[in-house]
């Protein structure tokens, strides 16, 4: 596809990462971008997030009930135009973008540790 719409000099796979690499990619980017159809538990935007990345993804179940404006990200309608939208809103105010980095790496700590992973998973057993 990336081929087909002369999109080669633009679009980069990266291909299967170490830890290591993983790390160093995800320092290498600005915002977050995770496009979906559904979700159960998304490690690569609690990874984004940890490393304080600006989230926008989209407003699917198992994503939806994570991402919010309070928790760094943006969600977005799965088209294009909505995810150029919200792409816009992110970029509009540089101190907003900012403001959603903070929030993205706060979020991280507060929700994703060990201890806070297994109470949260057994609250909603219970």
């Amino acid at each position: 596809m990336v081929n087909k719409l002369s999109l080669a000099d633009q679009v980069e796979f990266e291909g299967l990462l170490t830890r290591n690499q993983l790390l160093s990619f995800y320092q290498s980017l600005d915002a977050y971008i995770h496009a979906s159809e559904g979700e159960t538990i998304c490690y690569s935007i609690m990874e984004a997030q940890a490393c304080g990345l600006p989230i926008l993804a989209s407003d699917v179940e198992g994503i939806n009930n994570v991402i919010s404006e309070y928790t760094g990200g943006l969600l977005y309608k799965n088209s294009a135009k909505d995810m150029a939208t919200k792409i816009s809103t992110l970029l509009d105010s540089e101190e907003q973008f900012y403001g959603y980095k903070k929030q993205s790496r706060e979020a991280a700590v507060t929700n994703f540790t060990n201890f806070n992973n297994a109470a949260l998973l057994y609250s909603k057993l219970s």
